[in-house]
């Protein structure tokens, strides 16, 4: 498959045989201590899988293993503001002004502003893992406070 005929989504559902098979390749990979995996091609040479590229094999063996659905989608490098802020969950206004801050990188092409998926990925994990500890923290003082005032249930 030539990467100019590359979808940008795939989704690979495997059969049953499909995931014993990926299943048992994984474990061969995985019980191996010198891993070294070799792709031949006929009629050209044998090229070794690079460490990065054998990582996310080995993740999509194992999801397919387990029989789950896997989709790959390809993610361009640069992203506009308004794809960016969609991304985000913000409103573009709301990340310009997180840009302005400092708070995700950007860089200029012509009269717009452009920042890298890895950027506004790394900004989206950040997020909702301030999210997170600030919604399980709100949920502890309502629990101590649910305590202080007799109201919990504690049976």
């Amino acid at each position: 498959m030539s990467a100019l005929m590359v979808d940008r989504t795939r989704t690979i559902a495997p059969t049953q045989a499909v995931a014993n098979e990926a299943r048992g390749l994984l474990e061969k990979i995985e019980s191996s201590p010198e891993l070294s995996i070799t792709v031949q091609v006929s009629g050209a040479g044998a090229e070794k899988v690079g460490p990065e590229l054998l990582n996310a094999l080995k993740t999509a063996l194992a999801i397919i293993g387990n029989g789950q659905k896997v989709e790959i989608t390809g993610a361009p490098q640069d992203l506009t503001t308004t794809v960016a802020a969609k991304r985000v969950g913000v409103s573009r206004p709301t990340l310009m002004k997180l840009i302005r801050e400092g708070a995700i990188p950007a860089h200029k092409v012509g009269s717009h502003f452009r920042v890298r998926t890895e950027d506004v990925d790394a900004y989206r994990v950040a997020l909702l893992k301030e999210q997170t500890a600030s919604q399980a923290q709100a949920f502890n003082e309502l629990r101590e406070l649910e305590l202080a005032l007799g109201l919990a249930d504690t049976e």
